[in-house]
């Protein structure tokens, strides 16, 4: 089995079915067309898939070991979660999202990882999305039943992490007490206002006439110089 399996390669695989087109799937998981190629070729790279080009449009297919890695993953499925199931949940809890990040915080081979978040999104505790040919996990209701209330810190932590904007360092206030929320709704509503993007075109447009008028200004200057020079030397 690749030792550098992905959770995206088993998503990529359990999506092909019979004469799946390259051009199309892109749609399928998300991703731009050259994202999509780029997984395809890791993909391709590692055993696991073939593509096949035709006129006009090129086939993917699962090679034997590509459906031996799927099969393996279904079957694990089944399997009741383990210690290190739980471990994968609670780290996801903390907001710990996307799979690199998640890997390195648990400390465990990809392929290992990616077996397990294929298992417990199949039993419904955790969900994903995929985003810049990343993948980032959010727990289910089930999944916030098993690891109990989240601190709204945390939660707050997950969302943001997901969305690719820094969490808030803010602790809650004490005299509102210990405040829990059970999922991501309720932690919505205390997330800080977000802040107006800079236009960065106005700022470089501001910059390019300061930097005119500094020139224009030296020019006058020069100009003066000379004007009152002649004027002194009889020229004028």
């Amino acid at each position: 089995m690749p030792s550098d399996l992905t959770f995206l390669d088993l998503v990529v695989l359990e999506k092909i079915q019979g004469d799946t087109v390259m051009d199309t799937f892109s749609g399928m998981i998300g991703t731009s067309f050259f994202e999509t190629a780029e997984v395809m070729g890791k993909m391709k790279t590692k055993g696991i898939i073939d593509i096949v080009p035709t006129i006009g449009k090129s086939i993917l297919k699962r090679t034997p070991l590509g459906d031996s890695v799927l099969k393996q993953a279904e079957t694990r499925i089944a399997e009741p979660l383990d210690e290190l199931d739980y471990a994968l949940i609670r780290t996801i809890a903390s907001g710990v999202t996307e799979f690199d990040r998640t890997q390195e915080q648990m400390n465990i081979r990809s392929e290992d990882l990616s077996y397990r978040v294929y298992k417990v999104t199949k039993q419904g505790y955790i969900d994903y999305i995929v985003k810049n040919a990343k993948t980032f996990f959010s727990l289910t209701e089930s999944g916030f039943k098993i690891v109990g209330p989240v601190p709204k810190a945390t939660t707050q932590t997950q969302l943001t992490s997901i969305a690719g904007a820094p969490a808030s360092k803010k602790e809650p206030s004490p005299k509102a007490g210990v405040e829990l929320v059970m999922g991501a709704e309720d932690a919505t509503k205390h997330l800080p206002p977000s802040k107006e993007p800079v236009d960065i075109k106005k700022k470089q447009a501001e910059l390019q006439m300061f930097r005119k008028l500094k020139i224009l200004a030296v020019v006058l200057v020069l100009c003066a110089i000379a004007y009152f020079g002649a004027r002194y030397l009889g020229l004028i």
